[in-house]
């Protein structure tokens, strides 16, 4: 069985999901005047050959080095992101070459930047900014059509999952988990971990109960596909969307007392029906 990683106990996530059915509407932060705020610092950006240059007072364009855009598929408009961590940049920046392996001078193109990810279109222009604060991202994840965009961070089994609509730069939603993937255009499934519960066992580095979510965009509701027991973790691997399926990893014990024991535990591949819409 493949071991998830320990994390950060998450209790007030855990609070959050009791029931995993639905909560209250959250109150959605609009971040859109922050993004105005820095979009003159933003427009110094852009990409050319697939390189991130950015522009003097003087109109001279600096290429910066390492800068790692990755770039954006089926989503109209939009060509490229990175995300930038000027905090993390600048603790770089404060140590010698020797040390990182990276001159000053390509720390400085990124100074007076806010943290968060860069968006521009097909052909190089800054078209759009969503703030992220002083974190690196993992990947940014757009659903089908790109009505909404996932910034995904952390480690492997706690990531910080922060949805916005994309043209609103409006914070919809947030929460932890992993395995993140798009169902449709307004809903997601991704793996939720309930530590509440401690490890499996005395003699088990697992920690928490693995359950197979779905969140709703439109009724603003998660849905728990398959629920752990005290003998049985569910993890989200792939979404079939031409079988309407999710794919998902049973890990089993006859015996809460044999997650201890590695030869004891069971793995299997199910398919569960990707859930209907509730407002259809």
């Amino acid at each position: 069985m493949n071991k998830p990683l320990s994390r950060a106990v998450l209790s007030f996530f855990a609070v959050f999901f009791l029931g995993f059915t639905s909560k209250a509407l959250p109150a959605h932060t609009s971040l859109a005047g922050q993004a105005i705020i820095i979009v003159g610092k933003a427009n110094t950006l852009t990409v050319k050959g697939g390189e991130l240059y950015r522009v003097d007072a003087g109109g001279e364009e600096n290429i910066v080095e390492h800068a790692e855009l990755s770039p954006v598929k089926g989503v109209k408009g939009v060509g490229y992101w990175i995300g930038i961590n000027p905090e993390f940049e600048k603790q770089r920046g404060g140590m010698s070459y020797r040390e990182t392996g990276i001159a000053p001078e390509t720390i400085a193109p990124y100074m007076g930047l806010a943290g968060g990810v860069y968006f521009f279109d097909v052909g190089g222009k800054f078209i759009k900014f969503l703030e992220a604060g002083e974190a690196d991202m993992n990947d940014v994840i757009f659903s089908p059509g790109g009505k909404y965009v996932v910034l995904d961070r952390g480690t492997y089994v706690d990531r910080h999952y922060r949805i916005f609509h994309f043209e609103t730069r409006e914070l919809m939603e947030e929460f932890y988990g992993m395995g993140l993937k798009w169902l449709d255009q307004d809903r997601t499934a991704f793996t939720f971990i309930d530590e509440s519960e401690g490890n499996r066992s005395e003699n088990s580095d697992i920690t928490g109960w693995f359950s197979v979510v779905v969140y709703d965009m439109e009724c603003d509701k998660f849905k728990t596909v398959k629920y752990a027991t005290s003998t049985e973790d569910y993890q989200l691997i792939d979404v079939d969307h031409d079988a309407r399926e999710l794919v998902i990893q049973k890990f089993s014990v006859k015996n809460v007392r044999d997650w201890g024991d590695e030869g004891k535990r069971r793995t299997e591949v199910m398919r569960v029906p990707i859930p209907a819409l509730e407002y259809e």
